[in-house]
This record gives structure tokens, C-alpha cells and sequence, in this order.
């Protein structure tokens, strides 16, 4: 049987044992979606169609990590690093297991992209604690993009204003003004005033209509997320992560990165524009990719991005908007955004998809969702479906599809969430 299909999965978020601990664990991956992984992982091995898995970032967290608590091993730890600290957690082991007998399987290729979250992994932490036989793609902090023939997958964190390294307003270091908002969801969650996702996309999105100068908006955004999280104390530990002696106090997190977005194009020229990268924020990352990929004409035509937590599959066809008119949609976008009106912005943006998937689609980008059942902090709230992507190139076409794992087989129908796209 011929080995065609590729699997994308992503947002794992493996945490320390203490993160899923206690009365309010922090932690975004629990007991039962780690066994819920393994057992995938496991279906994975004895897939006789199966040609590779590539993890599309953030399979280890160590961003989400309470202010008092330790981002890194504290010296004296048995721990080389946070990394190999995830790794012997037990809810994780048998997950780190799954991968090594996946990684040993000849007829499988296992492929690491890094996300934010594990933004500080290197090559060696991967070979150490999984295998030598993993192909790690890392560029920079953050950073790498697989590609192979017309398929192209990277986190997508780098097109989110305030997830992408960040060595402009800080310089010396790398970590963007993300890692402290996931540390303040973290104190949140623990002092029982969690930030759900939501709500944390709520604020983005009322300070985006309400500012009628942008150039701040980073600093209010953080500076409303510490409000609501009625946090005790107004500091993080940081232990020299990323060269962050001491502690460091939330005001001067609030002042390091207030120029993030008024700064952002002229430091970041090859990216997306500010605005595609402020509502990138808001777990929309479709514009980005069209931009990245369909309008600098690079050769890949199939996009997978993870970062959002949020599945999603969309086809663009040339036949139907040009890629001129598409750059004319985009000034609009902007127009719409730098006004406060960004309902209007994310209508422009949900009519860029084909309506439907069966003409074939000249450009394709998914979404491999997540794997979590822990982020909201709120107990009993729904967790999102544990999702994976499934690319095939049997036949000379590329078809994509999103399912959801519950157990069971593989592929099965029930379990296909939305449209099968084909390229043409």
C-alpha cells in the first residue's frame, strides 16, 4: 500500500507535572487528552498510509507558568532544561513514548516545527528527549517552515503581533509580549480570575474599535489582561530565561513593548502589515497566509498553520478574484481597522474564501487546531476536539482535510469536520 498521506497536528501544550496539580491546575493539556494523544499517536504506528507526521509547534509549554512559579529549572534541578522537565511529567511520558516509537519507525518520518511556546527549543533538547532521527526545522527562536513539494506548515505565530520573536523592543532578547500575557492567564487562572481565550480576544477586539490611535494598543491590551486577573503581587519570577535575570515587574513589560504595533512594519519589513498582524491576534490567520504565500507567489500552494487552537480549512481560486483585487481587499482591510470599524474588516476577510471546495481551489490554507483541554482556567467548560490534518497526494492532487480524534479508527467519516479541498 503507498504511503501518501501526511498528518499535521499542532498546540499540543505538555506542561509540567505541578501545572496540572492543585485545586486550579493552569496547566493546557490534561491527564486524559495526553492519553487521548498517546492512543493517536499509537493508531498513527500501524498506519500502512502514512508517510509522515509533522508536529506544527508548541508541543511542550513553557510559557504558562503562574508569576511566582519557575520557567526554567531552578539551579540545583535534575532537569537540564524546562524542556526535559515536560518530558518526565507523568501525564507526559507516555506521550514522549508514542513519539520514540514513531520516530523509530522506518517507514514513518517525524518532523518538528517549532511554535511560541516552545519558541526557546533547540535541535539538541529535541534529539535528547525524543530521538536523533526527528527532523527538527528551526530557523530562530520561534521559527521554520516545512516544506515539501506544494505543502508549506509553520506555527503562524510569527504573523501575530504579539507572539512573534521579539528582539526590537527588548533587544538582547527574543520572547514577545505573549509570554508574559500567558504567564498573567496563568496567575489568573490560579488566583481564580482566569482570561479565558474569549475573553482575551474580547479585549483585543474593544480596544481595536474604541483606540482611535493604534500606536498603544499592545500596552493596553496587556495592561487590561493584568487588571482582570486581580493578580497579588505586580512581578513574575523569570529566572534567566532568555537572558531575564531576577524577576521582572509587570509595569515594565507594559512600557518595554507600548511601541510594539506603531514600531512593527518598519521592524518587521517582511512580514504582514500591522493590521493583518493585530487581528492575527484575534485567531485569524487566513489573511496572513494568503499574503505570505498566494501573493509573493512562493511555490507552495497548500498552507497549514496551528497557533489560533481553532480548526479551519479555506480554498481561494484565482478564477474568482484576482490577486490584485485581493491586495485591493487588503487596503481595504486596513482602512476598516485604522478607523475602529473592524467588523467590517473581518467581513472582507470571511467573503476572501471560496464559497465551496468543489471547483478545486487554486490555494489552499488549514488549520490543525489543537489538542488542549485546560486554557480557559473555568471548570466545566467544553473543551475544543483534539484535531489533526490530513494531506494526501495521491493521484498528482493535493486533497486536505480536518478530522477530529475521539478514539476509534482513523479517517473515519463521522469524524471529517468541514469541506475536502483539492487543489486543481
Amino acid at each position: 500500500m503507498a504511503r501518501t498521506k501526511k498528518i499535521f497536528i499542532s498546540d499540543i501544550h505538555m506542561g509540567t507535572a505541578e501545572s496540572i496539580e492543585g485545586k486550579s491546575p493552569y496547566g493546557w493539556l490534561l491527564a486524559n487528552r495526553a492519553a487521548l494523544l498517546t492512543d493517536f499517536l499509537g493508531k498513527l504506528a500501524g498506519d500502512e498510509t502514512l508517510a509522515e507526521l509533522v508536529i506544527v509547534g508548541d508541543l511542550f509549554d513553557e510559557w504558562v507558568v503562574p508569576y511566582p512559579g519557575h520557567p526554567v529549572p531552578p539551579i540545583g534541578s535534575p532537569y537540564a532544561d524546562q524542556f526535559a522537565k515536560i518530558a518526565a511529567a507523568p501525564q507526559n511520558q507516555q506521550v514522549i513514548q508514542a513519539l520514540k516509537n514513531l520516530a523509530n519507525n522506518d517507514s514513518i518520518s517525524l518532523t518538528y516545527v517549532p511554535g511560541n511556546h516552545d519558541m526557546l527549543i533547540e535541535r539538541e533538547a529535541v534529539t535528547r528527549i525524543i530521538s536523533d532521527k526527528v527532523k527538527t526545522v528551526i530557523t530562530g527562536p520561534g521559527q521554520g517552515i516545512y516544506t515539501s513539494g506544494k505543502v508549506a506548515a509553520e506555527h503562524g505565530s510569527l504573523y501575530c503581533m504579539f507572539n512573534a520573536p521579539d528582539a526590537y523592543d527588548n533587544p538582547g532578547h527574543s520572547l514577545p509580549l505573549g509570554f508574559f500575557v500567558a504567564r498573567s492567564q496563568a496567575e489568573g487562572t490560579t488566583t481564580g480570575h482566569p482570561v479565558t481565550k474569549k475573553q482575551y480576544i474580547g479585549i483585543l477586539f474593544d480596544m481595536l474599535s474604541k483606540m482611535a490611535h493604534h500606536e498603544k494598543i499592545a500596552q493596553a491590551v496587556f495592561e487590561s489582561v493584568v487588571d482582570a486577573i486581580k493578580a497579588p503581587r505586580n512581578s513574575m519570577e523569570m529566572d534567566g530565561i532568555n537572558r531575564y535575570p531576577g524577576s521582572i515587574a509587570t509595569s515594565d513589560v507594559s512600557e518595554t513593548f507600548k511601541n510594539l504595533f506603531k514600531e512593527w512594519d518598519k521592524n518587521m519589513p517582511d512580514n504582514v502589515p500591522a493590521t493583518i498582524a493585530a487581528i492575527g491576534e484575534g485567531a485569524m490567520l487566513f489573511p496572513a497566509a494568503l499574503l505570505q504565500y498566494l501573493v509573493k507567489r512562493k511555490p507552495q500552494n497548500v498552507v497549514v498553520f496551528g497557533h489560533t487552537h481553532e480548526w479551519e480549512v479555506r480554498g481561494f481560486s484565482l478564477s474568482l478574484k484576482s490577486i490584485e483585487e485581493l491586495l485591493e481587499d487588503f487596503a481595504l482591510i486596513r482602512r476598516d481597522i485604522e478607523k475602529g470599524d473592524y467588523k467590517a474588516a473581518l467581513k472582507i476577510i470571511e467573503d476572501l474564501a471560496d464559497p465551496g471546495p468543489d471547483a478545486g481551489s487554486d490555494f489552499i490554507y488549514v488549520n490543525s487546531g489543537t489538542w488542549i483541554d485546560g486554557d480557559s482556567g473555568v471548570a466545566g467548560d467544553k473543551p475544543p476536539p483534539a484535531t489533526y490534518v490530513v494531506i494526501d497526494e495521491a493521484g498528482g492532487k493535493t486533497t486536505t482535510e480536518v478530522y477530529q480524534y475521539a478514539g476509534g479508527e482513523l479517517y473515519a467519516p463521522s469524524n471529517l469536520l468541514g469541506s475536502r479541498f483539492t487543489t486543481k
